[in-house]
């Protein structure tokens, strides 16, 4: 738990596992002991709301890879491209 709030802290986009085929990727918005806020972002980097899950449900968090970086540097320039 510690290391999760230290990433809604960071502000840092993730994607969240949920199993090795269902993913969410946002950022970590609110954290309780049992739940988890997500505010969504699509892969094109568009806001694509908010939603909430139990912790027990993810089964892995992935940070900063290209994947990460990529849809960042939409989300940053959103307004360039949309």
């Amino acid at each position: 738990m510690p290391h999760l709030n230290m990433l809604k802290e960071t502000d840092k986009l993730c994607t969240f596992f949920l199993n090795e085929d269902d993913y969410v990727i946002g950022f970590l918005q609110d954290i309780t002991e049992d739940q988890i806020l997500i505010r969504n972002i699509g892969e094109e980097g568009d806001d694509d709301g908010v939603s909430c899950y139990y912790l027990e449900n993810f089964i892995g968090i992935r940070i900063d890879s290209l994947a990460e970086q990529k849809i960042n540097l939409l989300y940053k320039n959103e307004s360039i491209f949309y």
